[in-house]
């Protein structure tokens, strides 16, 4: 998974990736971190298979809400791509 971090005022973007092998720790630490939940919202997935390289879901909108501990929640709208390699895992 890939997110990035805007800083507004400055006009800096900063992009990291968690892997697989994190995705545990890193929702973990949201919600010790008074997250109470999360919510994904793909609309009008698209499947397109590329040959010897697996699948590509192609989102041109995906949203992201954040729920907060004190009922606050952060949201944001993205388009989004997930690529699975032959197998049923999507990464």
């Amino acid at each position: 998974m890939r997110q990035g971090l805007v800083h507004n005022q400055k006009n800096e973007m900063k992009q990291f990736e968690i892997t697989t092998n994190l995705l545990a720790r890193y929702y973990f630490t949201l919600f010790e971190s008074g997250i109470r939940n999360v919510q994904m919202l793909v609309e009008q997935p698209r499947e397109k298979g590329i040959a010897h390289q697996g699948t590509l879901v192609d989102c041109p909108k995906t949203s992201f809400i954040y729920w907060f501990d004190n009922d606050c929640h952060v949201s944001y709208t993205l388009a989004s791509g997930l690529h699975g390699e032959g197998t049923d895992r999507l990464s």
